[in-house]
Parts: C-alpha cells; sequence; structure tokens
C-alpha cells in the first residue's frame, strides 16, 4: 500500500432534500510500489456521484468515474533486486550505461505502457461535521487496465490484468 495525494473542485446539485448529485474533477497522485521499485502516475478524475443522506450528517455516495492519466514513471531502487530463476540478480546486472535504476525504470517503461484513460465505480460513506465541512471514506473499484499488454519484445507480449483500486480520506469543505 501507497499513500496518494488528490485534489479538485465539486458542485452540489440537490435533488431533494437528502438527496444530491456531485460532480468532480480532481487530480490525483498515484502511487504503487515497494522499496525496490514503485510507479508513480498523475491522472485527471472526474466522478460523478449520487450523495444521500439517510440519518441525519451521516451519508452515502456511489457513481462512476472516469480517470485521464496525464503521466506514469517508475523508480527504481539502485540497490533493489529481483528473483530470477534461482539466483539473486540485482539492477547493477541490467546497467546499459546509464546507471542501474535509470536502465531498470526505461526498460519497464518500455515494456509496460499505461492505457490513457480508466473507467471505475467509487462508493463512499462519510459524516457531515459542520454546514461546510465533509469528512469520509471512499473506495475506487477500478474496471478497466492500468496498462496495455506487457510488450515482452520478440517473444511477444502478454495480458496484463491490473486494475486501479484506492481507498481515500476525503475533507471537503463547501463554500
Amino acid at each position: 500500500m501507497s499513500v496518494g495525494f488528490n485534489a479538485g473542485v465539486a458542485a452540489k446539485i440537490a435533488l431533494s432534500e437528502k438527496a444530491s448529485v456531485i460532480p468532480e474533477v480532481t487530480l490525483d497522485l498515484r502511487r504503487v510500489g515497494n522499496d525496490d521499485v514503485s510507479y508513480t502516475a498523475w491522472a485527471i478524475d472526474v466522478p460523478v456521484l449520487f450523495h444521500y443522506t439517510p440519518v441525519m450528517n451521516l451519508y452515502v455516495e456511489a457513481g462512476p468515474q472516469i480517470a485521464l492519466i496525464q503521466s506514469g514513471s517508475w523508480d527504481v531502487s539502485s540497490s533493489g533486486s529481483f528473483y530470477d530463476d534461482g539466483d539473486d540478480y540485482g539492477w547493477d546486472d541490467y546497467d546499459y550505461g546509464y546507471g542501474a535504476s535509470s536502465a531498470a525504470s526505461n526498460l519497464l517503461d518500455d515494456m509496460y505502457k499505461k492505457n490513457t484513460f480508466e473507467f471505475s465505480l467509487v462508493f463512499g460513506l462519510g459524516y457531515d461535521v459542520s454546514p461546510n465541512i465533509d469528512v469520509g471514506f471512499r473506495y475506487i473499484l477500478g474496471l478497466t487496465n492500468v496498462f496495455d499488454d506487457l510488450d515482452l519484445g520478440p517473444l511477444g507480449s502478454s495480458e496484463v490484468d491490473i486494475q486501479n483500486y484506492q481507498m481515500q480520506f476525503t475533507v471537503t469543505y463547501w463554500f
């Protein structure tokens, strides 16, 4: 699990006293990885959520989200290693004159081509702390692959089945 960040703008369009529609546009920093290898991406997320308040101050929300991926990059620690055929190889074994971590990042960028569009479903629960401040939790269930097929060069390609799953803690200030 890794920590990211997002910020944006939203509008609350009341349908009734308890229901509303909330379209949002957010800039989202996503990161996944470990001490040796991580992938970081910037995306513009556009969720459109149905917001319902069943009891005073407690709300649930759900709806679709599209994401437009703006950039993505790999970061590889030069001290990292990986396991292959029973031997422990370091990224230094793949240094093509660019530095081990740079060569490994370039190799991963060449192999994993990112998709530029994602579709997800958003589910959330929150609490209205005051008329202007909400706190909440969201789960984002990715339905499309983060990467296109894995390019293995002369060996062909392989299907990659990796979706974007996120958990978000939210704080919203309504003007």
